[in-house]
Parts: C-alpha cells; structure tokens; sequence
C-alpha cells in the first residue's frame, strides 16, 4: 500500500509541489507499530485504533503506520484495501507538504491551521481513491469547508498554499476580496482552527454554521453560473449529513441560514 501511494504522488502530483516531497522521501523514516505497545495509543484521536497511521515532521521525519488493516477491513468491509489506501497516503501527503523539518502544509510558524490542513490533506487523498465513501472520513467537516474554500479562492490557490507557499496569507487576501472585511476574513481562519479543536475535544459543530455561512456569502460575491453552485452545493452541511454522521442533530447558529441562502442564489439564476 505505502509503495503504491508513493508512487501515485510521483505520478500525478504536479512537479512544482514536490519539491518538498523529494526531499522528505529520501530521509523518510517508517515504523510499523503495534495495538498493544503502540505510540500511538497514547494519543487521544487514536484510541478508538481505527487509524493507520501518524506523520510527525517534528520527529526525524517520521511515519507511523498501525497495524491495523484487518481491524479497518472488517470495520468498513475494505475487501480492496481503498480506504486503507487512503488513510495512508493522507499521511504521505502531511509528508509530501513538510517544510525541512519545520511545519507541515498551511501550518506555519507563526499560525497554525490544523483544522483546514487536515481539510486539503483529505480533499487530495479522496480525488486519488473518488470511490471511498466521505462518511469514512476522519476530517469529513473539515474536508467539506475546505472544498467551499476552494470553490470560492480557488483549490490552486490552497494547494499553493498547501505546498509552496506554507501560509495563507495569499489565500487570506483572495477571501477579503469577496468579503471586503479583513476582521471577518482573519476571524474566519481562527474560527475554523477554533471549530476543528472544539470537535475533537467535545465533539462540539456549533460554529459549522457560521464558517459555512461566511464562505456561501462569499461566493454570492463571486461571479459563477448555475453548474457552479450547484456543485458548491453538493459539499455544503446540512443537517441530514450531521444527522447520519452523528446519529442527531442539535440546532447549529447559522446553518440552516446557509442553506436558505444557496438555495435562493440557485433560484435566482434559474429565472
């Protein structure tokens, strides 16, 4: 599996975003861990121990991989090893963006943006395996909000900023052009790393709302036709999605509001 997401990279990244991932490759250094004595038991996110794997740029260029393929198989009836597949080469791509051992993606040493890291990092792995089903995702809220990101700046412009540039000041400055708001624009990205720590902690999507309702009011500034909102709109969270993601749904500020608000934007060009 590692070989062959390896070679996927090689195969179909653009040249221009490998320069980080030729470096890391040939120093790279993989560990094959185990449930009982594993590394990562001890982190929180992998004690359910349905992952496969863990890259940290701040240990020697290090990637983890759990054994873990027959618990992943039966647990999402993986016959064909796709989402093992891409669980893996999610943590190659955290590898493929690793700046000298310093940051990873658009994490930087001056801000971090995990939340919307780990947004791209999913975006790349499911275009590389389109079969495997969003509800597998880790990161499913985060990969949805990113995709609306992208749709509004540009998915270039985040890979850019992904693999080249590590920041999202370029990014930021495409956002306030449609926003014309650098508060709204700055507070967007902190609520987005505030929303994605909250999830993970107390499993907590009370600002979904308000970033989906930021980036649809955005677009409404954008100049696009039917197919492209009607694309937008097949990434938008709703409150069947969480439902069948989270078996319930508590009322979200802002959500059903966002909603309402692509949907008339939809009806508006139909006329």
């Amino acid at each position: 599996i590692l070989n062959k997401d390896i070679k996927y990279i090689k195969e179909n990244i653009d040249d221009k975003y490998k320069m980080d991932f030729n470096r890391n490759l040939a120093s790279m250094n993989v560990y094959k861990t185990f449930s009982k004595n594993s590394m990562l038991s001890s982190i929180s996110y992998f004690k359910n121990n349905t992952m496969l794997g863990i890259y940290a740029i701040d240990t020697n260029n290090l990637l983890l991989i759990e054994d873990n393929l027959d618990k992943i198989k039966r647990l999402y009836n993986d016959s064909n090893d796709i989402i093992s597949s891409r669980l893996i080469l999610h943590e190659l791509f955290h590898m493929a963006s690793s700046k000298a051992n310093e940051y990873s993606g658009v994490n930087s040493e001056n801000e971090f943006n995990t939340g919307l890291n780990e947004g791209i990092t999913e975006i790349l792995a499911f275009n590389a395996y389109p079969s495997s089903d969003l509800f597998t995702s880790g990161y499913l809220y985060e990969l949805l909000l990113a995709v609306q990101l992208g749709a509004v700046v540009g998915m270039d412009k985040l890979y850019d900023a992904y693999f080249v540039d590590h920041n999202l000041d370029k990014v930021k400055q495409l956002l306030n052009m449609y926003l014309n708001d650098e508060d709204k624009t700055n507070d967007f990205f902190k609520d987005f790393e505030f929303a994605y720590s909250n999830r993970q902690k107390n499993n907590d999507l009370s600002m979904l709302g308000k970033l989906q309702s930021t980036l649809v009011y955005a677009l409404k500034k954008k100049d696009v036709d039917n197919n492209y909102l009607n694309n937008f709109k097949k990434y938008i969270i709703t409150p069947d999605l969480i439902i069948k993601r989270e078996k319930e749904y508590k009322d979200i500020p802002l959500l059903q509001e966002s909603i309402d608000l692509i949907e008339f934007m939809i009806s508006k060009r139909d006329i």
